[in-house]
């Protein structure tokens, strides 16, 4: 069976794709591996929480927490796009 598009229409739609990809990974992608880590007072802040015992609620519920074993704190922090996914959203 003969190609359905010409030779010039493959390579024009493969650099489009080839494009829409690079994009959508760079956007998933951070240099900064810090950058979607949030505690939860940041939680609170952006979702108007007046009590941080919810987020530790929704900890029982299944959200994910972290907390590093390298640094002594007790500071826990979260995953913007756990956060997002837990509560329905597509983005932070």
């Amino acid at each position: 069976m003969e190609g359905i598009l010409s030779t010039a229409m493959e390579a024009q739609l493969l650099s489009v794709l080839e494009i829409k990809i690079n994009e959508a990974v760079t956007k998933r992608s951070s240099p900064d591996p810090w950058a979607n880590i949030v505690t939860r007072k940041e939680i609170c802040e952006r979702f108007n929480i007046k009590d941080t015992q919810t987020i530790a609620n929704w900890e029982k519920k299944g959200l994910k927490s972290y907390v590093s074993p390298y640094v002594d704190t007790k500071t826990i922090v979260y995953d913007k796009r756990e956060v997002a996914k837990f509560l329905g959203y597509d983005n932070w």
